[in-house]
């Protein structure tokens, strides 16, 4: 007889039953070491926005980039339905929250362009690895530079800058229709006479400047709607700025079931579109360290609000934390 060569069947099923094993015990720490590795370039890209935006409050004198300076032009009542008459730089902002390109315009050589820098912010220089989502809704439908087809192209928004610190006081501004003051001052109210400087911010290291989720994630007969906003002119942080995990508006993705268990809600929106690394949220803080938060690090109101503001209504928050009457 000549000597047997190769795996009978058997032999063959247990190699591969094997083989299976090994790869369903190794899969989810190759999935967790994905996670982690797009975590760190996520926190990467806040890093160097921190370093840009260090460079800006130097070159401005300790103003921020926001709505009331240097998307202020924007903010103007008379330009809101008229984008085309704004001449455009690199640095100019596409939307008068548009803080990206005042920071990183000519670090990230964004296009002149504003419909193709629009798709580079989306799409390439500032997107988180871990963001795959994609808009599917304009609003208003068919007012944009954007056809359907091209909505459908672009990325949901990465970061987002809080709005609290580019705000005016709203005690002293609400009468000028071309400053943007806090929308929510019924639930915190800015401090008297508040500007966006980065010297009335309150500690540097303590407070919020970026972080995590895009804007737009809602809830349409059970389908989730990703809107892209195309006014030139927002209240309330358009594409680009949010008031933070502590103050939900129609749209944010920082939403809870249950705000005295901030965990995840059961369409999994936090999860996947702000909370998306590992369960935490990423942050970049004004002096320029950055930091994973978890759900509950995250609901903290002083991290989102200037020293000095007040809690009007402790009911509409999410910090459990927080009382009427308390100054930060």
């Amino acid at each position: 007889m000549k000597p047997r060569s190769g795996f009978n069947l058997i032999e063959l099923l247990v190699v591969i039953s094997i083989i299976a094993l090994l790869v369903a015990i190794l899969m989810p720490s190759l999935g967790k070491a994905r996670s982690a590795a797009r975590g760190a370039v996520c926190l990467s890209h806040l890093r160097s926005t921190g370093v840009s935006m260090a460079g800006y409050h130097a070159a401005y004198n300790d103003w921020l980039a926001g709505p009331n300076t240097s998307g202020s032009v924007l903010s103007l009542k008379a330009n809101w339905d008229r984008p085309e008459s704004i001449p455009y730089r690199n640095t100019a902002p596409v939307q008068n929250v548009d803080w990206i390109s005042p920071l990183l315009g000519d670090a990230l050589s964004l296009s002149a362009d504003r419909k193709a820098r629009i798709k580079e912010i989306f799409n390439t220089e500032m997107r988180c690895p871990s963001n795959r989502t994609r808009f599917n809704s304009e609003f208003p439908a068919g007012y944009g530079l954007f056809s359907d087809a091209e909505i459908h192209e672009l990325l949901t928004a990465s970061y987002a800058a809080t709005m609290g610190f580019h705000t005016r006081s709203y005690q002293i501004f609400k009468d000028n229709d071309d400053v943007i003051h806090n929308a929510v001052h019924d639930i915190v109210r800015l401090p008297a006479g508040y500007s966006p400087k980065l010297s009335l911010v309150g500690s540097p290291s303590g407070k919020v400047a970026v972080l995590d989720g895009t804007r737009y994630v809602e809830e349409d007969n059970g389908r989730l709607v990703f809107t892209f906003n195309s006014f030139i002119r927002q209240l309330k942080g358009g594409n680009y700025m949010v008031y933070g995990p502590t103050i939900c508006q129609d749209g944010d993705p920082y939403r809870w079931t249950d705000a005295t268990n901030p965990i995840f809600d059961s369409q999994g929106i936090t999860e996947n579109y702000s909370y998306r690394h590992g369960g935490k949220i990423n942050a970049l803080y004004f002096d320029g360290h950055c930091q994973s938060l978890s759900p509950r690090q995250s609901l903290s109101s002083r991290l989102y609000w200037p020293k000095g503001s007040v809690v009007q209504d402790a009911g509409r928050t999410y910090d459990p934390s927080d009382h009427t009457g308390q100054r930060f």
